[in-house]
This record gives C-alpha cells, sequence and structure tokens, in this order.
C-alpha cells in the first residue's frame, strides 16, 4: 500500500540553491540503539506547560491540507523548547531560518496520524508513534517534539526529501552514508547539517529515521544526552 503525498516543501534547487550557498558544518552522527535505549528512560514530568508557536517563530501547517478531524488548532510547545527554538534560529546564517511545521498532539491526534499513515504504507515502524505506548511515550504528545525545516528567503524546503517522506532517504543522515555523489545529494547533505548544528547547539537530540523531527525534553533527549530522566511527560493545554 502506497499514496503519493502532498508535495508540502520546496525542492532547493526550484528555490534556487546550489551547494556553494550554503555554509559548511560538521557531518551528522547518529548514536547507536537510540531509541533502544530511550525504552529504558523513565519520566519526571516538571510540568512545564505550553506555549503557542505563532507570533515567535514562522509556521507552516502541512496537515491543514488535509481533512484531520483530530488536529490542535494552533501549535504548542513546552516553553523551554520554544526558547530553544528560537535560539537555533538566531544561529541560522541569513538568508536562512526556521519554520515549525507540527509540535503538541493530543493522544487523539497522534492515532488519527497512525491510522492514516498506516492506511497508506505497509509499515509505519520509526515513523509514526503509538499513541498508546506507555514505554516510549511518543514525543510529540508531551509537547516536547517539533517538526521543522529550513527556509530560504521564507521558503520552506525539501531536504532531500519531503516532509512525511516514509521512505529510508529520510533518515537524518541519510546523505553522510549514501555513496552517491550528485550536486542534489550535495546541497541535501549541506542543508541537513546546517540544520542539525543549530539544533543540537540549542541542545536538541534527533530522531534517526526523520531529518525533520527533533526533540527537547522526552526520552529519546534524556538517552541522546545521558540525562537521568526525561524533563516531559504526557501534557495537555
Amino acid at each position: 500500500m502506497s499514496a503519493e503525498p502532498p508535495i508540502w516543501l520546496s525542492d532547493p534547487a526550484d528555490a534556487g540553491l546550489a551547494p556553494s550557498d550554503v555554509p559548511s558544518a560538521e557531518p551528522i552522527r547518529v548514536p547507536d540503539r537510540l531509541t533502544e535505549r530511550a525504552r529504558g528512560v523513565p519520566v519526571v514530568d516538571d510540568g512545564e506547560p505550553l506555549a503557542p508557536v505563532e507570533g515567535v517563530l514562522d509556521v507552516h501547517r502541512v496537515y491543514a491540507k488535509l481533512p484531520f478531524r483530530d488536529m490542535p488548532p494552533q501549535v504548542l510547545l513546552r516553553r523551554s523548547v520554544l526558547d530553544r527554538l528560537v535560539a537555533a534560529r538566531d544561529a541560522l546564517p541569513a538568508p536562512f531560518s526556521l519554520t515549525v511545521i507540527d509540535g503538541w498532539r493530543s493522544r487523539r491526534f497522534q492515532a488519527e496520524l497512525l491510522e492514516h499513515y498506516s492506511a497508506r504504507h505497509e509499515s509505519v515502524d520509526g515513523f509514526v508513534s503509538d499513541p498508546d505506548d506507555e514505554v516510549l511515550l511518543p514525543p510529540h504528545v508531551a509537547g516536547a517534539a517539533i517538526d521543522l525545516t529550513l527556509t530560504h528567503r521564507g521558503r520552506p524546503l525539501a531536504l532531500g526529501t519531503d516532509f512525511d517522506a516514509l521512505v529510508p532517504e529520510s533518515a537524518v543522515n541519510w546523505f553522510e552514508t549514501s555513496s552517491q555523489e550528485s550536486v542534489d545529494d550535495e546541497l541535501a547533505r549541506r542543508l541537513r547539517r546546517l540544520l542539525a548544528g543549530a539544533l543540537l547547539g540549542a541542545g536538541f537530540s534527533l530522531l534517526p529515521e526523520e531529518w525533520w523531527h527533533w526533540s527537547f525534553g522526552d526520552q529519546r533527549w534524556a538517552a541522546f544526552y545521558g540525562a537521568r530522566h526525561a524533563r516531559y511527560g504526557l501534557t495537555s493545554p
């Protein structure tokens, strides 16, 4: 089962970008067994509230193009996540910036996304979390995770794949390990490194399977940085 998703983000080459337009950054390194190690991390929620993203950062709500019933009416994140995103954005060289695609989800919306993508793909393992998983809490329902991308002169960019492309090429370090060396591959590699450098510098953790998904304060973040526990558990506005 498969279906062509909507085209949500701009191809960087169509936006007039070449590899030489993207500043050099460090290669992306993915820790071994990050998700497996995250499953053993306890959660101690610190009670930090959710805060609206609109008005603070640019927002590009692609899910609004689909007929979801339970999508939150606005993009929300834990306050510290939002503050760190601002720091990551400010670390990027002009004319690059960030746009947020998705943030906090209710369990009902997480379930709706799981149903939507499971109907269109043979497997969603590693891409769409089970909303009822109590051992590895979906990071979006904790308000800890964001889906986002780079913008160039305000234009949201596809970094080697479109957003929510459930394919191997979406892995955050795909272009670090791929043997292909086309101009498009080099451009995608440089853009992913630029995004990763800004977010890692602000204290975020990556998700190995998705270049667009980053988090702070959840179980993967704790496993990534060696924290004793995650800061954020299930929450709501």
